[in-house]
């Protein structure tokens, strides 16, 4: 570290700044929760949205008031919703199933179909937000199936040479 190299004290300069979201957090804490239950949503989704997004899932919570079928899980053993999706679009940029599946969210770690049971769900949602056509829709899907497979395929070599390692 520089700070160790050069004997200067070290500074973290944003450890006391509170994290986008987390501003008086139980008060917003306890109103998501009451909006949540009132909207159908589980303990579960509700936890999620509170240690993800903080009071900014208030945001969220509008877009299921507005449309209750963003509400419901995109894969059913885990809490990631609907809305979340729209939620990537409009306030976190995210541009290609990818950006939500992977980095927006932890689909793609926690599924175990990876993301490709609920692909062609959330490429429609995005679609419709980013207005593509159904030419650039059906090449989304397909850059995040490829990107899916080769991970997959990586992973099963790797498990491979692990199992070989141990024979020999």
């Amino acid at each position: 570290m520089l700070s160790r190299r050069d004997g200067s004290a070290l500074v973290h300069s944003t450890q006391n700044l509170p994290l986008h979201g987390s501003a008086g957090w139980p008060a917003p804490q306890r109103e998501l929760e009451a909006k949540g239950t009132r909207l159908g949503l589980d303990r579960h989704v509700l936890a999620h949205l509170g240690r993800s997004y903080g009071s900014e899932a208030k945001a969220i919570l509008s877009l299921i008031d507005g449309d209750a079928s963003l509400g419901v899980r995109l894969v059913e053993d885990l809490p990631y919703i609907r809305a979340e999706v729209l939620y990537a679009c409009r306030q976190e940029m995210a541009m290609t199933p990818y950006d939500v599946l992977a980095r927006r969210t932890s689909l793609t770690l926690e599924d175990h179909q990876r993301g490709l049971g609920v692909l062609d769900e959330v490429a429609a949602l995005m679609a419709k937000e980013h207005l593509w056509t159904p030419e650039q829709e059906c090449a989304m899907v397909d850059d995040f199936r490829d990107a899916m497979q080769q991970l997959i395929a990586a992973e099963a070599l790797a498990e491979a040479a692990v199992i070989r390692e141990h024979i020999t």
